[in-house]
């Protein structure tokens, strides 16, 4: 706060418009313009900072604040100066841009997501940390960047007594209707709108969120739909209230007329009041409860509720990255934390001694053991448990370690245990630059950092995954 200002100050209250410059894009895909401010208590705000959708570096426009906060504020676009339009600007190719809340950094072409998302990731280790002089690779882009989803998850909601199936609107939970999706499999969304209709017309309701306490018939909440890329064999999840889907046998003998390589019909049962679309409990309605995949020349057996990445083509790059810039020797011996289903694990079998896979969800490690069975891989062990009680119980059968949380990071007790350990090297793969940079400055007095590199699983969306390989000091 300074009380000494000789420029003009923007009035900080909501439906202000004023003239801004912007100086920078934030980690979600913002536009941030800073501004000397003003309140109503006559306070002032040096280099205030306010968010704006749909704006990029060095552009400028008129904006209308929309939201305050302490200490940033939220505004709209009102005008963009053509004149100052960025050279990474383009038209969204998509109808929904302006709606939907899947993809948010579409108004750049995809050469300015790259530059963004390496920017991000930099400025994680400079800010979080600590680490400027950490170089970051360029990003590791995709060669067409679309149709590259292999699952869709679709809610569903009851607009005047029908069944409309979509995507969530920007920061709500309101469906709107979409028919196509150019980042998903381009049957997918297709397929979804054909179980729509088929739900429809046997008059099976939607669940609607916003008012089911007034819906108590409302069944169906989602659809969830997985493409293999290895078999093209798909498998349908219903998500519902109750545990049996009316006229079962007629929708299943519709959907294979129309879809023949339809190979699972899934019931998801799911009566939680929770943002988690799959529960654990799972009716086989017509075929296998499971599908098969292949990555990195391997074959994957995937469960309802497997996790397994979206992006087959990147995800063959980032594991391939894995193995190169770690520098796995036929000596090495392994762990795995957070290991899943058992996909790096595997990989990395190929090349190491052995492989040590751990994963706190009990399925995803009979997974895991049913996929090292399927490949013939016998230089695997793997174990449910929590990761850093195992890790700490394998510490001294392994020289390397590999870790792929999720976008909470690694969890302190693991961040110790790993202190307390004697790896040579260790192989963090980030789906969140934020926690990879705050999880490598509390290791970094003991290992340092000797590539960091982006890999582009999620075009069009401000979410990027890193490889960074720590070695021993």
């Amino acid at each position: 706060m300074n009380n000494t200002q000789n420029k003009k100050e923007v009035l900080l209250q909501v439906g202000e418009k004023c003239v801004v410059e912007f100086v920078d894009v934030s980690y979600e895909g913002l536009g941030v313009c800073k501004v000397n401010a003003i309140d109503l208590k006559g306070n002032f705000y040096e280099n205030y900072p306010i968010f704006v959708e749909g704006t990029l570096y060095n552009e400028k426009g008129i904006i209308e604040i929309t939201k305050l906060n302490k200490t940033f504020a939220n505004a709209k676009l009102v005008k963009l100066f053509n004149d100052t339009h960025s050279k990474y600007r383009t038209q969204p190719s998509c109808p929904h841009y302006e709606d939907c809340g899947g993809c948010d950094i579409m108004h750049m072409n995809y050469q300015g997501q790259l530059v963004f998302k390496r920017k991000i990731v930099k400025n994680a280790f400079e800010r979080i940390a600590l680490m400027p002089e950490v170089e970051v690779e360029n990003v590791i882009g995709m060669t067409t960047p679309v149709k590259y989803r292999n699952k869709v998850q679709m809610p569903i909601a009851s607009r005047f007594g029908k069944a409309v199936v979509g995507f969530y609107k920007k920061n709500t939970h309101d469906v709107f209707p979409v028919t196509k999706c150019i980042i998903q499999d381009e049957k997918s969304c297709e397929m979804a709108n054909f179980i729509k209709n088929l739900l429809n017309e046997f008059k099976i309701q939607a669940y609607d969120e916003k008012f089911k306490a007034n819906n108590k018939d409302g069944a169906i909440r989602h659809i969830v739909i997985k493409i293999s890329r290895l078999t093209n064999k798909v498998m349908v999840i219903l998500v519902s209230t109750i545990n049996y889907l009316p006229y079962k046998n007629e929708i299943i003998q519709k959907l294979l007329n129309r879809y023949p390589n339809i190979s699972s019909v899934i019931l998801n049962v799911n009566k939680l009041a929770t943002p988690n679309v799959l529960t654990d409990e799972n009716i086989v309605l017509y075929g296998d409860d499971f599908i098969e995949e292949q990555l990195c020349g391997l074959k994957f057996k995937l469960g309802i509720t497997s996790f397994f990445q979206v992006n087959n083509e990147q995800t063959e790059k980032l594991y391939h990255k894995v193995k190169e810039l770690g520098f796995f020797k036929p000596t090495d011996k392994v762990i795995d934390a957070y290991c899943g289903i058992g996909t790096i694990s595997l990989m990395l079998a190929k090349t190491c001694q052995h492989v040590y896979g751990v994963e706190v969800v009990e399925e995803a490690i009979k997974n895991a053991l049913d996929n090292a069975k399927l490949n013939d891989i016998n230089n695997v062990t793997f174990k449910a448990g929590l990761a850093e009680n195992i890790v700490d119980e394998w510490k001294n059968k392994a020289n390397a370690l590999v870790v792929d949380p999720p976008r909470k990071g690694i969890d302190e007790k693991l961040i110790n245990t790993i202190l307390n350990a004697n790896f040579e090297k260790i192989v963090y793969v980030s789906c969140n630059p934020t926690t990879l940079a705050r999880d490598i400055r509390l290791l970094k007095d003991m290992y340092k950092v000797k590539y960091v590199q982006p890999v582009d699983m999620f075009p069009h969306t401000h979410h990027v995954e890193t490889i960074a390989v720590l070695v021993k000091r």
